[in-house]
């Protein structure tokens, strides 16, 4: 079996070496990048593994979603052995054995992976149904992990990018384009996709950063917790909880609590 790991980053990983250590075990597999300043970029695996049609993103901008298109395309038409799409980001890091993750990824039985919900009404995630275009209608609504793991025949359906202009206008429209479109617009049953989490990402602790301009606040965005240091509790936590890999890790060393 055959895994094509895909990664939207801005330039650099940030832990290279475990990365390194974890790809030389991963025989069989691919990566292919989408650095945001591909000029910054100086480590010779994302040089060598930089897809072809690099697109300007933003943060929470319906670009997320076209750079993420463009990394699937690249890995289907590179190699027709690839069996499983999993999407990463520069900041996420290894935290399971590739064999775990292969043998895991052989029982899903050509299923998709995602942690997914249908929002409440009036929650946040439900409420963003009205940045859709009247045309544009998906019930029930589905929310998802940015971080999610395709099957080779979900991700052909995807390549014509259906209903993405639905999402032009949309917020975050990487949390809801995937399995919206697969369900509503390719008509895949949703017994085809495994609802796991299989990147640990910690909301719990979540940041609030603020940016302000001539004394004035000017935007306030959420984000899950950084790390500088991973401690082994988490680590342990995420494992449990079927992890492979654990996000926005911008750390030194994993340490214990």
């Amino acid at each position: 079996m055959s895994i094509a790991f895909r990664f939207l980053t801005i330039a650099e990983l940030s832990q290279p070496k475990l990365w390194a250590a974890f790809l030389d075990k991963a025989h069989g597999a691919k990566t292919y990048f989408h650095p945001k300043f591909p000029h910054e970029v100086k480590t010779e695996l994302i040089r060598n593994n930089t897809i072809d049609h690099i697109i300007p993103t933003s943060h929470g901008d319906v670009s997320l979603v076209e750079a993420t298109l463009n990394l699937l395309s690249a890995a289907f038409h590179d190699d027709a052995r690839h069996e499983h799409f999993i999407l990463l980001s520069d900041t996420t890091i290894p935290i399971a054995p590739f064999k775990q993750v292969s043998e895991e990824l052989s029982l899903c039985q050509n299923r998709s992976v995602m942690d997914f919900s249908i929002g409440a009404p009036g929650s946040e995630h439900f409420n963003r149904q009205q940045f859709l275009p009247p045309s544009c209608v998906f019930t029930p609504f589905f929310s998802h992990s940015q971080w999610i793991t395709l099957t080779r025949r979900h991700v052909e359906r995807l390549l014509t990018k259906p209903g993405l202009e639905c999402f032009k206008q949309f917020p975050f429209a990487d949390e809801h384009y995937f399995l919206n479109v697969l369900i509503h617009a390719c008509g895949v049953d949703l017994d085809e996709v495994i609802n796991a989490r299989k990147t640990f990402v910690n909301w719990r602790d979540r940041e609030v950063r603020e940016t302000f301009e001539s004394g004035r606040l000017v935007s306030r965005t959420i984000h899950p917790k950084t790390y500088s240091s991973l401690p082994t509790l988490d680590v342990t936590v995420a494992i449990k909880n079927g992890c492979w890999f654990s996000e926005k890790s911008v750390m030194i060393a994993i340490r214990p609590t």
